[in-house]
């Protein structure tokens, strides 16, 4: 009973609600995770709220849920391509769970499956980098610099003391204290570099970027901290999977060959081309790496390593929507989604089967409710084969490039 209502009943109210689906302006639109939940739209409140409950509540594995997808889909999308992927996500719904991300809504496991009306070129990595907790010392080290004692006062060596023992939340607000009442100016700048660096290697990344906006312009009068403070943010935004943002970031600086930074800027900037399969950029920027530094032999073997990801097991995503033009489904099962194409082929093979019987009974009527349903399905089904296949081989890349870049930490130190 609860298949049927979702898949049949649900579905007819998604399709009507399309033509009184209240909007919000886009000057006055929430974030995306702010929407989840949000917005107004007449028959799927009705679903949420009072059919719902007949099946139990919100049963749904996903977050959003399908019925939230949906509202979603409608607020941002036209009409067709919401609709077709309202579709298109209900024959995704409980299938290959496996291949999603799992997140805690509300102390209930789900699986996160954010809209999205086409394959994106920086999607959001299931896996991801196991990235480690660095010195700050260890750091500053490899970068022929170091956080010195620049006098003997008791309070900068304290808050040294707290740097050594990672209590860097405690170390900024000593840093800050004496940056309040320094008086040389070389001293205050330096002081508010380590409150930066005491934000980066305690992690607050949202505290360092807003930190950095904030000082950019002080920053400015020494090219050699401006630099390292704009490579850890560069770096940050690497860490969050914002591979554009970094690479930007990085590239803004503009620094020159005999700028200190400047090996470790360039080797970044490969490694982000990495993360989005640009390898052409890739080798280009590991090339400007001075291959007697330390990122030099590292990036040597990255280059080596990345030419076997041509040999990687692929999809071809016009072969997938073929395969599924000609029987719905199977496009999903080629991609490595054989629930879901199973779920495909019953659900198109018995709207078919529902459409010959009507006309053939002479129930035009009928007919053509079925038609304009069975098209949707027919055309999400293609639609979501080739999205399984680019999904597919997005996968394979970034599982090959996690256990290649695993022990390659961003910050210069080899961890195990």
């Amino acid at each position: 009973m609860n298949k049927i209502i979702k898949y049949f009943l649900v579905l007819l109210l998604f399709t009507f609600s399309c033509d009184i689906s209240f909007c919000q302006s886009e000057r006055d639109a929430p974030s995306h995770q702010e929407i989840y939940g949000s917005g107004s739209n007449v028959f799927i409140d009705f679903y949420q709220e009072w059919l719902s409950p007949i099946k139990g509540g919100n049963t749904c594995p996903m977050y959003p849920s399908c019925s939230q997808y949906s509202k979603i889909l409608f607020q941002t999308q036209p009409i067709h391509e919401a609709y077709i992927g309202t579709l298109e996500r209900v024959l995704r719904c409980g299938h290959e769970l496996y291949l999603y991300p799992k997140r805690m809504v509300e102390g209930r496991l789900r699986w996160y499956d954010p809209s999205k009306t086409t394959f994106p070129t920086e999607y959001e990595s299931f896996n991801g980098l196991n990235t480690t907790e660095i010195l700050l010392e260890s750091y500053i080290a490899q970068n022929n610099s170091k956080i010195s004692v620049l006098n003997e006062s008791t309070d900068e060596q304290f808050a040294e003391y707290l740097v050594s023992q990672k209590e860097y939340y405690r170390a900024s607000t000593e840093y800050m204290r004496l940056h309040f009442y320094a008086t040389d100016s070389s001293k205050k700048l330096e002081y508010l570099r380590k409150i930066g660096l005491c934000y980066y290697y305690d992690a607050d990344y949202d505290g360092y970027e807003q930190f950095i906006k904030d000082n950019r312009q002080s920053f400015s009068s020494n090219q050699l901290i401006k630099t390292e403070m704009e490579l850890l943010l560069g770096k940050i935004y690497y860490y969050q999977k914002k591979y554009l943002k970094a690479i930007s970031t990085f590239e803004w600086s503009g620094i020159n060959i005999e700028n200190p930074f400047y090996n470790e800027l360039q080797f970044c900037i490969g490694l982000s081309y990495a993360r989005l399969f640009q390898w052409e950029n890739v080798i280009k920027y590991f090339a400007k790496v001075d291959s007697l530094s330390y990122r030099g032999n590292i990036s040597k073997t990255l280059c080596d390593s990345l030419i076997t990801v041509y040999s990687l097991p692929t999809r071809q995503p016009w072969l997938a929507g073929t395969f599924s033009t000609i029987v719905p489904g199977s496009g999903y099962i080629y991609s490595g989604r054989p629930a879901t194409g199973v779920a495909s082929f019953i659900v198109n093979g018995l709207l078919f089967w529902a459409g010959y019987d009507a006309v053939r009974n002479e129930s035009y009527g009928l007919a053509s409710a079925l038609g304009f349903f069975g098209m949707g399905w027919y055309v999400g089904n293609i639609k979501g084969s080739v999205n399984a296949a680019n999904e597919y081989n997005f996968n394979k890349r970034n599982e090959y490039l996690d256990k290649l870049l695993n022990d390659v930490d961003l910050d210069g130190i080899h961890m195990k």
